[in-house]
């Protein structure tokens, strides 16, 4: 387990962006400003309110997290592009 990731085997995406979000002590308002999307928006995202963040915009995570791989299979599974149990599939 890594800096920033919650305990449990299937970790929605936005639970893990809410813990790495607060392991490195950003604010929605930070990453809002990073990714250049509103704190409204986030806080969906993080509530599963909404679809987890593209490809793109988890890319731009990487300015403020150390690791981004996990955020990318989370969405991928959630997005139902990859395979849960073997990480094999299409590419977000």
């Amino acid at each position: 387990m890594r800096k920033g990731e919650p305990k449990g085997a299937a970790i929605k995406f936005g639970a893990l962006l809410r813990a790495k979000r607060a392991a490195h002590g950003v604010t929605l308002a930070r990453l809002g400003q990073v990714l250049g999307v509103s704190v409204p928006y986030l806080s969906d995202v993080e509530n599963s309110r909404r679809k987890p963040l593209r490809r793109g915009l988890i890319e731009k995570t990487a300015e403020l997290f150390d690791d981004i791989d996990s955020l990318l299979m989370a969405a991928a599974i959630e997005r139902g592009t990859v395979c849960p149990h073997c990480g094999k599939g299409l590419v977000l």
